[in-house]
């Protein structure tokens, strides 16, 4: 999967960015197959919340929509659409 090939495993921690529902029941299936961790980012998060669970997290791969990539604070994290 794309996942693990931009390195999701085991103990690499993965954000959920994605509306509830279908986006992120698949998105979650998909972590979880990867066996990374899944870390929930709720798009209703404010910024400063958002950035603070990715910073101290050091999530390295945030699964999103092109909708919502934009309400993502900046990360160093790799994001898959």
């Amino acid at each position: 999967s794309q996942l693990c090939v931009l390195g999701a495993g085991p103990g690499v921690r993965v954000g959920g960015f994605l509306d509830r529902f279908v986006g992120m029941l698949s998105g979650l299936l998909g972590i979880l197959k990867s066996w990374a961790a899944y870390l929930p980012l709720d798009p209703e998060y404010p910024q400063d919340r958002l950035a603070f669970l990715l910073t101290d997290s050091r999530a390295s791969i945030v699964l999103t929509d092109r909708a919502l990539a934009s309400r993502l604070p900046t990360t160093e994290a790799k994001l898959l659409l």
